[in-house]
């Protein structure tokens, strides 16, 4: 299901399919999500991570044009290269807290208006499906 979404990318050898290591590293935190409780019952599929995918794809092409703009012809691209390797690992660090952030303000925010909606005897379903 993982390779349906264009998450994974393996390589096909004859009859041989081969996964790199970052896809054997999605396959593996897959796997823990579904040990920490999200299941293909609360929404949790393979087909989850396109959402992911797909802003990923929006951020990346993002971050490629403000980089190129302010890097074009003024670097090497032996210099660019090195700058991209050390950046992203950087920006994945900012891009975890801001996430993670976000989603403990959006979880709170959900939470209440829930038990707002519970509370005036509305159902707190309607909440997500109108977002």
């Amino acid at each position: 299901q993982m390779e349906k979404t264009g998450v994974l990318n393996p390589v096909r050898k004859g009859n041989r399919v081969l996964y790199g290591e970052d896809d054997i590293r999605l396959v593996e935190c897959f796997a823990k999500i579904r040990e920490a409780g999200f299941s293909d019952e609360m929404g949790w599929d393979a087909q989850v991570l396109s959402v992911y995918r797909d802003f990923l794809q929006r951020l990346v092409e993002e971050e490629a044009k403000i980089l190129m703009s302010g890097v074009a012809g003024r670097v090497s691209v032996e210099k660019l290269t090195k700058m991209v390797e050390d950046g992203t690992v950087i920006l994945n660090s900012m891009i975890g807290l801001i996430r993670k952030k976000l989603i403990v303000e959006t979880v709170r925010r959900y939470t209440t208006e829930f038990q707002e909606r519970i509370m005036m005897g509305e159902s707190p379903v309607a909440l997500v499906s109108e977002e």
